[in-house]
């Protein structure tokens, strides 16, 4: 897991989608309504994942979910996981946990330090299962393509703390 912190204007959803096309990876992205919902974001998972399924339980869609991507491993990115809620970073520990997915998940500073805040036990917790932490400068279209190298160990750049 990756996690991609950077100020409003600075290229995330730019990084986002410039990751899943070189890396075949699913860009979900996340949804106020995922902060008080938790079945929502799971749907929202689960549809961008290409699951055409209605769950009426999270534990079903859990379960298909789980199941889909232990049957087919994939890269999961997520923009805007800043509306996680501590189910919802209960889930992807739990992801990261059974299946053999990656995760890359882009938020703001401000928000990062705020999921800290608000699930004391579970960010601490999936932040613990991150491999590194991206912090990127403002940067234009042209920059993110250079950008990408970062993700392939050259962190000299990318401003990587781990």
């Amino acid at each position: 897991m990756v996690f991609v912190v950077g100020k409003t204007g600075a290229g995330k959803s730019k990084t986002a989608s410039y990751l899943a096309g070189k890396f075949g990876g699913t860009l979900i992205n996340a949804a106020p309504a995922w902060e008080k919902s938790y079945l929502h974001a799971l749907t929202s998972i689960g549809s961008g994942l290409g699951l055409a399924a209605s769950w009426y339980s999270a534990g079903a869609a859990e379960r298909d979910i789980l199941q889909s991507l232990q049957a087919a491993p994939r890269l999961i990115i997520i923009d805007e996981a800043n509306h996680f809620n501590r189910a919802t970073i209960n889930f992807l520990k739990t992801v990261l946990n059974l299946t053999r997915c990656g995760l890359v998940l882009l938020t703001l500073p401000h928000h990062m330090a705020r999921m800290s805040s608000d699930s004391r036990e579970e960010f601490p917790q999936l932040l613990r299962r991150s491999i590194a932490i991206i912090h990127i400068p403002s940067i234009t279209g042209e920059e993110v393509a250079a950008n990408g190298n970062s993700f392939h160990g050259n962190s000299a750049h990318a401003g990587i703390s781990r």
